[in-house]
């Protein structure tokens, strides 16, 4: 065996496997003078997602931090999600927003257990002006993922955008 060969064998433990990190945040701005409120739904990998978790506004959430977990029998498993709420203004009343996670799988080390998802709901009253609303396909669904959801005032019909998956992570 080459000499070249063994050396970089004897090297390679040392070469830490390296795996990008995955970020995202889910929040909404209520933009009085605009009278609009606006959900927004961004990614970011590794030092650029990092720098947008530590950025982040009191109106965004990084979806694992709404979830409770416990190990058990040496897995992790998600025992609770949190709803985070909120309040906007308008000029035609006041808007409720509940947001919350939606995990791939319950049991974090089982497949799909890494994949996180948000959704949102927003009422206005009594009146529901977006149902509980999912941004993500589910786990390994290409489908597009809405990045971006705006609901003006006095209108009950929230316009969406949608991102490809490429678009989304990129």
């Amino acid at each position: 065996m080459p000499i070249v060969f063994r050396i970089m064998l004897l090297l390679l433990p040392l070469v830490a496997a390296h795996a990008d990190e995955l970020h995202k945040l889910i929040g909404y701005k209520c933009d009085a003078d605009l009278n609009v409120l606006v959900l927004s739904y961004a990614a970011g990998y590794n030092e650029v997602g990092e720098e947008m978790i530590k950025n982040k506004s009191l109106f965004q959430w990084d979806p694992w931090s709404l979830l409770v977990t416990d190990e058990r029998d040496t897995h992790m498993f998600v025992i609770e999600t949190k709803t985070a709420k909120g309040q906007c203004k308008l000029k035609d009343g006041l808007y409720e927003i509940a947001i919350g996670p939606v995990p791939g799988n319950h049991n974090l080390e089982s497949r799909c257990g890494s994949y996180m998802s948000v959704w949102a709901e927003v009422r206005r009253g009594e009146k529901i002006i977006l149902p509980p609303y999912q941004f993500d396909p589910p786990c390994f669904d290409d489908g597009p993922i809405t990045s971006e959801i705006v609901i003006k005032s006095g209108s009950d019909k929230p316009e969406t955008k949608k991102l490809s998956p490429t678009e989304f992570y990129q």
